[in-house]
């Protein structure tokens, strides 16, 4: 299942260049303003419509489009707004909703804008967060996955200011313990070994330039702990110099 994202971004051009790779070896199904991709008409990507298909590449996709009231003519490629907002916003909440339900095996998202979500009156941060509330899960991270390093991030889609004011000992416990239990699950490896990233430079070089080390480091234990006999080593992080 793939969300086409902002139609006046760069989602749909993505879309079409990757699609005939994509569905060589899945079959794939896409939610989105169909207003997105008639905008790049006349362009190096040729496509058409044959009713609720999109063809193009030498294949045929189902595509869902929650918002048919939005066309081309109210759109303006690079330019995104509350029409393009909605569009992509519904769009998402389609191709989740009908995961959910067991219909496709994986979401993928191209990419939507903030200020078009929020100016069509959906406050969300990102995905991560929308995807949550859909879900009704406790707990989500945004990670990004390798076969040889996974990141998860433990703050998103706020100010650097902010990031520091709001710093929880528990929080990053948190992150910690659910990163070692997703990604044990996924990598299907015992032993995982985790690393924890400092927040000043040099790991705040003994504090001489912060003191948030000594928090994170006390979340790390504290993680450490509650993963007592789990699926994961620690590594003697945050990492100070030399």
């Amino acid at each position: 299942m793939i969300t086409l994202g902002d139609p006046c971004g760069i989602g749909p051009e993505l879309l079409l260049r990757t699609l005939p790779e994509l569905a060589s070896q899945a079959s794939v199904v896409v939610a989105g303003a169909r207003a997105g991709v008639d905008l790049l008409a006349g362009g190096p990507m040729p496509f058409a419509w044959e009713g609720d298909h999109l063809v193009t590449g030498g294949c045929r996709i189902p595509w869902i489009d929650p918002t048919p009231q939005i066309t081309a003519g109210g759109l303006t490629l690079g330019q995104g707004g509350a029409a393009s907002g909605l569009a992509a916003v519904e769009g998402v909440r389609a191709g989740a909703l009908r995961v959910q339900a067991g219909l496709g095996d994986a979401l993928v998202t191209l990419p939507l804008s903030k200020a078009a979500a929020h100016a069509a009156g959906f406050p969300i941060p990102g995905h991560t967060e929308f995807l949550q509330a859909l879900s009704g899960s406790p707990i989500t991270r945004m990670a990004f996955a390798s076969p040889g390093l996974c990141v998860v991030l433990h703050t998103v889609h706020q100010s650097l200011r902010s990031v520091i004011e709001e710093l929880d000992e528990a929080a990053v416990a948190q992150t910690l313990s659910f990163a070692a239990d997703r990604f044990a699950q996924l990598a299907g490896r015992p032993n995982l070994r985790i690393a924890l990233c400092a927040l000043n430079p040099h790991a705040g070089e003994g504090g001489a330039f912060g003191h948030e080390e000594e928090l994170l480091g006390r979340a790390l234990a504290r993680a450490q702990a509650d993963c007592a006999g789990g699926a994961w080593s620690r590594l003697p992080s945050p990492f100070p110099p030399g």
